[in-house]
């Protein structure tokens, strides 16, 4: 769905578990719904439900990218495979400090992952990094690299 919106110009930049619906088999059963309003600040169109999934450049008010919707899926594939967000809060401003002060990937949680799936939270990683720069280019080019982890485990 976000490969298919970012072909066409469009952002989601409010990504969460409960906009991504799973409706059959492998990536292309995955749908993500929720793309309205997307234009007004984040105190304007953020719940206290989106904040743990919102990017550093969200919470600060800064330009949205394709690379923000690479910071979503991040934080949904690491509560997808560690049953935890990187950062809860109410608060978006401690969201932001924390995003800015501390990894989001620490913790025996996070390392037990490294040490099953190295490749995965390496993947998961760089779709978290504070910097967009850092980031996966494009929703695409994480595709590309779950489906090769998915290949390689295949093998």
């Amino acid at each position: 769905s976000l490969v298919e919106a970012h072909g066409f110009g469009v952002l989601h930049g409010q990504l969460d578990p409960g906009r991504v619906w799973l409706t059959g088999r492998g990536l292309d059963g995955v749908k993500v719904t929720g793309f309205g309003g997307l234009t007004l600040l984040p105190s304007q169109n953020m719940s206290a439900r989106g904040l743990p999934y919102a990017s550093p450049e969200h919470l600060s008010g800064d330009e949205l990218t394709p690379r923000t919707d690479v910071y979503g899926i991040g934080v949904i594939l690491l509560e997808m495979l560690t049953g935890r967000a990187p950062f809860a809060s109410e608060s978006p401003m401690r969201i932001a400090l924390a995003q800015r002060d501390g990894a989001p990937c620490q913790g025996v949680w996070y390392d037990r992952l490294c040490q099953d799936h190295p490749t995965l939270a390496a993947i998961v990683q760089r779709c978290l990094s504070y910097e967009p720069a850092a980031r996966y280019a494009s929703v695409n080019d994480v595709r590309a690299a779950l489906m090769h982890h998915l290949c390689l485990q295949a093998a």
